[in-house]
């Protein structure tokens, strides 16, 4: 792990760190006033407070499993009615760039009539042609090699679990179709995809806001924390979903890090 500001000075949490942990189940109220945390590989911790930091994909396939007793009502439609997209990244390294320096990226539109008009078998999985929800591609900073595809839509768990072979001839299918008549293409060497929909600790990338969770402020009722019995904060939530603004950002799930780590500081001052 880099650390800052020194990366040659250990911090005094480095052995706190435990990687590897895949958790099962969260007590947040419990007859011993603490919150205890069970993990897959069947080990247990006990602490007085835990600061969550889950992803909203998760959240919504497992809420229901994933917490003793259940949460409440409020936070569970928080969590459904709250927006998680799916985005896919396909990065392509070619052996030399064939794009100008001056290339800035291209858009992939298709009309009515082209998708009426083409049968595209060899790109269609579970019905849906899945060449249709590529966004376009752009040049990667410093990678003077690499182009980077967008795709987003209902496609993406499909293409997420597509071979490397079959994405390839699709998106170099899209590249021949848009820039063929402009470019002198060349065969990608290598290829590299995001995985974040089909990955189960994540199931998607990241939030939005939908109609239905702006009438009940879902971020919000999705940031509050949770008492137990005794009336003690005893699981709070932190991550990019529950930030009433910045949600969709890495500077928003930071943003809420340091939100909940002052709740925590100011519950502990209080002794």
């Amino acid at each position: 792990m880099q650390k800052f500001p020194n990366s040659s000075i250990p911090l005094p949490i480095d052995d706190k760190i435990i990687l590897n942990k895949e958790v099962q189940k969260i007590v947040w109220d419990s007859k011993e006033d603490a919150v205890i945390v069970k993990c897959l590989d069947g080990s247990w911790y006990h602490g007085d407070h835990v600061i969550f930091t889950p992803s909203l994909g998760v959240l919504k396939e497992k809420h229901g499993q994933l917490f003793e007793p259940q949460l409440p009502i409020q936070k569970q439609h928080a969590i459904e009615k709250l927006g998680i997209g799916a985005v896919m990244k396909i990065m392509l390294r070619f052996d030399k760039p064939w794009w100008p320096d001056t290339f800035k990226g291209a858009s992939f539109v298709w009309s009515s009539e082209d998708k009426h008009n083409n049968n595209f078998y060899k790109f269609t999985k579970l019905g849906k042609t899945w060449i249709y929800d590529a966004l376009g591609v752009v040049p990667v900073a410093n990678n003077p090699t690499v182009l980077s595809f967008w795709f987003t839509g209902k496609s993406i768990p499909i293409i997420e679990q597509l071979d490397n072979v079959d994405v390839l001839d699709g998106v170099d299918f899209l590249l021949d179709t848009f820039l063929g008549s402009t470019y002198n293409l060349t065969y990608p060497s290598t290829i590299t995809k995001s995985q974040w929909y089909t990955n189960p600790h994540f199931r998607g990338t990241y939030s939005y806001q939908t109609s239905a969770s702006r009438k009940i402020n879902g971020n919000e009722v999705l940031s509050s924390p949770l008492y137990n019995r005794h009336g003690k904060i005893t699981l709070m939530f932190a991550g990019e979903a529950t930030h009433p603004y910045h949600y969709s950002t890495v500077h928003g799930a930071i943003e809420t890090g340091h939100r909940e780590a002052d709740r925590v500081l100011k519950i502990l001052n209080k002794y």
